[in-house]
């Protein structure tokens, strides 16, 4: 993070974009974003179609070999109202524009407002990013131009399929009352600072995209017990929006796995819905 708050400081440019040393950005695609932000100020975010690349490097003769392409996340989210937006940008599934084309003094912003959430560690870092990509879907639309924008490289060997699932092993360390809830607050804030809302719907909004971001991440090691993770660590205030019943949130959950992210995934897109009929 401390490097990233370096690189940002010494942008010269108007519009920025984070590229990795295993990713590659198509440079003509990259002209188009850079233009459609130029005619369209209102947009805070351009991208284009993402392909993540599994391969087998032979670390002798350099060759790959492609084990399995997966589409990027990118969506558009062009609503005008923030909360609107954001509904829409995480609905049925959370977007990312972590690697999309961003005005550089948006960019700046979201990262500094992020920073003030204190989740830099490495523990955080997932949650981190997603406060990053929240903050610049609240600040502008988001825009998603057809056409291979940006191709990133995994190495199985070097850092393996599920390489962030770590983090999200270690959930139960999460320091929720410094933490998480601070920041899904700070999107409360955001919301209520950008449109005429009221404090309860705002929140809703804010907790419904939280929790419709971390379900993936439960689901993705399928070789662990959901029980090990304890979500007893939620906060009360989420346990009470989604009624999930003591049996499931306090103590260690006894619950096959595919039951309980069955019953969460059930609550929350009952609670989207709801918000949907209210708000779009």
């Amino acid at each position: 993070v401390t490097s990233v708050h370096r690189l940002l400081e010494k942008i010269e440019t108007p519009y920025a974009v984070f590229c990795g040393d295993d990713d590659y950005l198509i440079p003509q695609q990259l002209r188009r974003c850079v233009q459609f932000l130029q005619n369209h100020p209102d947009y805070t975010s351009v991208t284009g179609d993402q392909a993540e690349v599994f391969v087998d490097l032979d670390e002798e003769s350099f060759r790959m070999k492609i084990l399995k392409v997966i589409p990027g996340a990118h969506k558009e989210a062009s609503r005008q109202l923030p909360s609107q937006r954001l509904l829409q940008w995480a609905y049925p599934a959370i977007g990312k524009n972590t690697f999309s084309v961003q005005p550089t003094a948006v960019m700046r912003w979201a990262w500094a407002e992020t920073d003030r959430l204190k989740l830099n560690e490495k523990l955080y870092a997932p949650l981190h990013e997603l406060s990053v990509n929240v903050l610049t879907v609240l600040r502008g639309k988001q825009k998603h131009l057809k056409g291979l924008y940006h191709v990133m490289l995994r190495h199985t060997r070097k850092t393996g399929f599920s390489g962030v699932v770590d983090y999200f092993d270690r959930i139960s360390q999460w320091d929720w009352p410094s933490r998480v809830v601070p920041t899904i607050d700070r999107w409360t804030r955001e919301i209520l600072e950008r449109e005429a809302l009221g404090p309860e719907p705002a929140q809703r909004v804010a907790q419904t995209v939280f929790l419709q971001w971390l379900i993936p991440f439960l689901s993705r090691n399928r070789d662990r017990k959901l029980a090990e993770l304890r979500l007893s660590t939620v906060p009360v205030t989420l346990r009470q929006r989604f009624s999930f019943g003591k049996s499931l949130l306090l103590g260690p959950l006894r619950k096959s796995r595919r039951k309980i992210l069955r019953i969460l995934q059930d609550a929350v897109t009952t609670e989207q819905d709801a918000l949907h009929r209210g708000l779009v």
